[in-house]
């Protein structure tokens, strides 16, 4: 059963067009003020981290909320960049929770790890900017579960 006090991030991992980051902390802020106090984040290159830094910004002004990092399996980040991996090591270790959804990698590992994200949250951020791939396929599971979904 999803937690209406809970929202999980999905987004495109090369970020064709700037999101926009002012609609994004409003959107954020405004889930906040009505009693969402718990983000899950996938830890994909691109639009999670940027949604999870951002969350960890909040989190100064908002100490009551959480930021729970989703990974798919334990080598999530074995391709990223030297920049990449500071990153998603920081983020890790800002988060308040570490989920791994799988001990190890397989094809649809990721997928898995999104759909485990949307089944916990009444509430889906995403960056969205093609009706294909990993993100469109957890934006149309949100629709099919009747999550509440923002487009940024």
């Amino acid at each position: 059963m999803a937690l209406k006090n809970c929202c999980a991030f999905t987004g495109h991992r090369k970020i064709e067009d700037q999101p926009d980051y002012a609609l994004l902390r409003d959107t954020l802020e405004n889930l906040i003020e009505n009693g969402v106090d718990t983000f899950y984040c996938g830890m994909a290159r691109g639009f999670d981290m940027i949604a999870a830094e951002e969350v960890l910004k909040l989190k100064e002004i908002h100490p009551q909320i959480k930021l729970v990092a989703c990974v798919s399996c334990p080598e999530q980040d074995k391709y990223f960049s030297a920049e990449e991996k500071r990153r998603y090591i920081e983020i890790i270790d800002s988060s308040d929770d570490l989920k791994v959804v799988s001990w190890r990698y397989f094809k649809g590992a990721m997928l898995k790890r999104n759909d485990y994200m949307v089944d916990k949250c009444g509430y889906l951020i995403a960056y969205m900017r093609r009706e294909s791939g990993g993100t469109a396929y957890t934006v149309r599971y949100a629709r099919k579960k009747k999550r509440k979904i923002f487009i940024v």
